[in-house]
């Protein structure tokens, strides 16, 4: 970097040597004056990330209030771009018109983030507009916008926000270190961290010093004279030495007709007058005193280069007097030495354009290498394949010409054959001309047959129709049956809530604690006994409403699953149902993002679909269809974990059937885009019912999209190998493999053939449980070793998960030992209520027992 003011100062006095008018150096003056307000601007430079340059926006926009703003960003594109496959690779390594795709793709993106600085320019009503560059290097690409443009005011970034110091006195990056030491002189360049202001670079033309009166009094002429030498000297060196620290060639030259006009002599640092009485010459030596501040004198330590230590105004030169023609000859040796230079300038700027047009023809010509010895290794690859194929082409004449050998032999074989079968042939035609007489004797009983099978067949569909009305009746009667039965023993099997206890549970059922509403009844949010949890009210209008709660309550009571709702009670006089509170709603309404809910990720998904098949397991290997799997049904807990709930309509299949065991049924019920064609067309549901609609809901996680038509949509998008349009792209980067692996399990799933279908434990479930193994531990694990039991598994007065959970007459459940110990003591009251209880009998609760063994089985 060039000494504080040293190039600018150089070109003033050429200025002011070569003897310009007092009008030019009028209108340098007016130009170098201060600009308005309203024409000031303020170059900020910024990066990619908004989030981590809006606290230096903000800071520029609140330190140049008033000022235009420009949005200065160096563009540094990629070498390392995304694979075909996840990885990186390096952009040489693309085709031409795949890296220009890519490029374009990189300069959108880049536009857009700009876009969003002008957003926030425009929300602060700050006029602001852009100004890009290119470059393989951020700190050299701003280098040259500063000089390109002649900034005055850059405002940039001293080191990354993360290593922000209170300490940070000088900046730390090397993009901003390289800009402080290579800037144009003229730049007043200010180095902001987080929102905070680390130091400015003040231009170095300001650093001139203030005039100084003569003094009276003078030391000789000669003298001065070698003083004056000795301060020129120290401030503008040799020729040689100035250039090398002076800006690069290019940039001085083209600059030279923009510095101000106003500068004199002062900006190098002599101040010459003369007096009244004669030609009595003073100067100021500014330049030696700004020479002994850089350097720090002969005793005191040098100063660090770019930092802004303004001029000590009493640190001058003793005056003397000179003579006239010292000061010509001073000035026809500074006109002598700025030639000198400005010649050296245009040498060095042409000799870096011969080195530029000499790099350029290096690199063609490596161009042309690198092309030549492509087309070298493709002529051999193609001579390889020509030999090999030559090889074989010899190789499959030479076995042509064996089996051609063995035509001919067998051709005579054949003619010898023919000869001998035509004698055959004669005596076959007259044993035809029998058989074909037999055989419409026997056509003629054959129609007989038919006609006689026929009826068979009318009166075998006239069985099979009373067969399935009285398989109707019985299952009706069934129905009611369990309906009777299961009253009885819902009692031991779950813990009865009243009316009462749920109308205080949802203050009445207020419509504030409503969390979902449909045919089958309403759902609340409640709190029982100190425990958040679900409550489903059954419609009473509902013909069915009755039956389905029985049948719930039958499925979940003796079954357990983590991925399965927890049926925690019930309450048979209003068919109401308490399951666990699951807080993430339905996978429904995380699909659809309902009330902003963020959208769930691909591995979530890939999770849940895994988590459904492995219930879904679960319910096939007991005998149960579920009949109505969809996502409003599929809920899911603070974990993102799914559990499948509303079992009303499920059904239960015969034992000894194992894969296509039908349950007849003369009104099929369920949700139509989900339900198996086959189902609603014949009215047998199977298995394989749920696997269709489990398939569509491995459709709709891939793709988020509504499930009617979604498996014709899914197969054209396929067939086009264009499936990444289809794809949710606010599920994250899907892994591609993974995602065609997905959309064929699902549309097998949804085969219109039931034949067709997969079979969920041998080919479903061996496909997505290697995905969901792949996942990290941390992005969607069914069980974790930090996953906190329920708060209803917890006793009240342990503070433990029960192991032998009991119902007192207080209806709160306690562990076993607990409750007999409090009561052993002496207590009659409820440990919760402090209350006298009713009786001291105790109730064992089997179905919380056999949720709290499912759990930690897992856990």
């Amino acid at each position: 970097m060039p000494e504080s003011g040293g190039f600018h100062d150089l070109i003033a006095t050429e200025e002011i040597a070569a003897g310009q008018s007092r009008e030019g150096r009028d209108g340098a003056e007016s130009r170098a004056g201060s600009p308005s307000p309203s024409s000031r601007k303020v170059y900020v430079a910024v990066g990619r990330n908004m989030k981590e340059e809006r606290n230096k926006l903000l800071w520029s926009l609140e330190a140049y209030q008033g000022a235009k703003v420009v949005i200065l960003h160096v563009h540094q594109p990629d070498q390392m771009v995304p694979g075909p496959f996840g990885g990186k690779m390096h952009a040489s390594k693309l085709k031409a018109s795949e890296l220009k795709a890519f490029r374009e793709l990189e300069r959108q993106e880049m536009t857009q983030a700009i876009d969003g600085y002008l957003l926030l320019c425009a929300s602060k009503k700050v006029e602001a507009e852009r100004l890009v560059i290119e470059s393989e290097d951020v700190g050299k690409g701003i280098v040259e916008l500063v000089a390109q443009h002649e900034i005055e005011e850059l405002v940039m970034g001293a080191a990354a926000d993360k290593n922000f110091s209170k300490r940070m006195k000088t900046p730390t990056s090397k993009k901003a270190i390289y800009v402080n030491q290579h800037a144009l002189p003229s730049c007043r360049i200010r180095f902001v961290c987080k929102g905070t202001h680390i130091r400015t670079r003040e231009p170095y033309a300001s650093l001139s010093s203030p005039a100084v009166t003569p003094s009276p009094t003078h030391p000789s002429s000669g003298s001065e004279g070698g003083r004056r030498s000795s301060s020129f000297s120290r401030w503008f060196g040799s020729p040689q030495s100035n250039y090398a620290n002076s800006p690069s060639p290019e940039d001085a030259i083209g600059r030279t007709e923009e510095v101000p006009r106003s500068l004199s002599l002062n900006s190098v640092g002599t101040t010459w007058s003369s007096c009244e009485d004669g030609q009595c010459l003073s100067s100021r030596a500014s330049s030696s005193t700004l020479s002994m501040e850089r350097t720090g004198g002969e005793d005191g330590p040098p100063m660090e280069p770019g930092v802004d230590a303004p001029i000590a105004a009493d640190r001058s030169f003793p005056q003397t007097e000179t003579s006239e023609e010292q000061f010509q000859q001073q000035s026809l040796e500074m006109e002598g030495m700025l030639a000198r230079l400005k010649k050296a300038m245009e040498e060095a700027q042409a000799s870096k354009k011969e080195a530029f047009q000499e790099s350029q023809w290096r690199q063609q010509a490596e161009q042309e290498a690198l092309e030549a010895l492509r087309k070298a290794r493709i002529a051999e690859v193609l001579s390889a394949k020509e030999q090999r194929l030559r090889k074989e082409a010899e190789a499959a004449l030479s076995k042509e010409r064996l089996e051609l050998e063995k035509l001919v032999e067998q051709h005579k074989d054949a003619v010898e054959e023919i000869r001998e079968m035509s004698v055959e042939k004669a005596s076959l035609e007259r044993s035809i001309t029998e058989v074909v007489r037999e055989l419409e004797e026997k056509n003629q009983k054959l129609d007989d047959l038919l006609h006689a099978l026929d009826e068979m067949e009318r009166e075998k569909l006239e069985m099979q129709r009373q067969m399935e009305d009285a398989m109707a009746k019985v299952e009706e009667l069934n129905i009611r049956q369990e309906e009777f039965g299961e009253a009885s023993r819902m009692a031991h099997s779950f813990t009865e809530f009243s009316l009462a206890e749920l109308v205080d549970a949802t203050n009445g059922f207020d419509p504030g604690l409503k969390i979902g509403d449909g045919g089958f009844g309403t759902v609340y949010r409640g709190r029982i006994r100190y425990t958040t949890v679900a409550i489903k009210m059954l419609n009473s209008e509902s013909m069915q409403g009755g039956s389905e709660f029985h049948q719930e309550v039958n499925v979940l009571s003796r079954m357990r699953h983590p991925h399965l709702v927890t049926l925690i009670g019930a309450c048979t006089e209003s068919c109401a149902l308490v399951y666990e509170y699951l807080p993430n709603g339905s996978l429904e309404d995380r699909l659809s993002c309902k009330d902003g809910t963020p959208p769930l990720t691909w591995q979530a998904r890939t999770s849940i679909a895994a988590e459904i098949c492995s219930a879904l397991l679960f319910l096939h290997s007991a005998g149960v269809v579920h009949g109505d799997l969809k996502p409003g049904n599929i809920l899911l807990d603070s974990k993102l974990s799914a559990k499948i709930g509303d079992f009303g309509i499920c059904r239960l299949l015969p034992e000894q059937d194992s894969t296509v065991s039908l349950c007849v049924t003369t009104n099929p019920k369920g949700t139509f885009a989900y339900m198996d064609p086959e189902f609603l067309a014949t009215g047998e549901l199977t298995r394989l019912s749920d696997v269709y609609s489990f398939g569509v809901i491995i459709l709709q996680l891939l793709t988020g999209r509504p499930p009617l038509w979604i498996a014709r949509d899914v197969q054209k998008a396929h067939f086009a190998r264009n499936l990444q349009a289809i794809i949710d792209p606010t599920a994250g980067d899907w892994p591609f493999v993974q995602a065609v692996q997905l959309a064929n399990l699902g549309l097998e799933c949804c085969n219109m053939s039931r034949r067709c279908r997969p079979d969920l434990e041998t080919e479903v479930w061996r496909v997505l449980e290697p995905l969901k193994g792949s996942l990290a531990p941390s992005t969607h694990s069914m069980v974790t070793d930090s996953r906190r039991p329920p708060e209803y598994f917890i006793c009240p007065i342990f503070q433990e998960i029960m192991r032998d959970p009991q119902v007192a007459a207080d209806g709160f459940t306690y562990e076993a030992e607990a409750l007999l110990g409090w009561l052993d003591s002496g207590h009659d009251t409820s440990p919760m209520t402090n209350l006298k209880l009713s009786h001291l009998n105790l109730t064992p609760n089997r179905a919380l027992r056999s949720a709290i063994q499912e759990w930690c089985s897992h856990s």
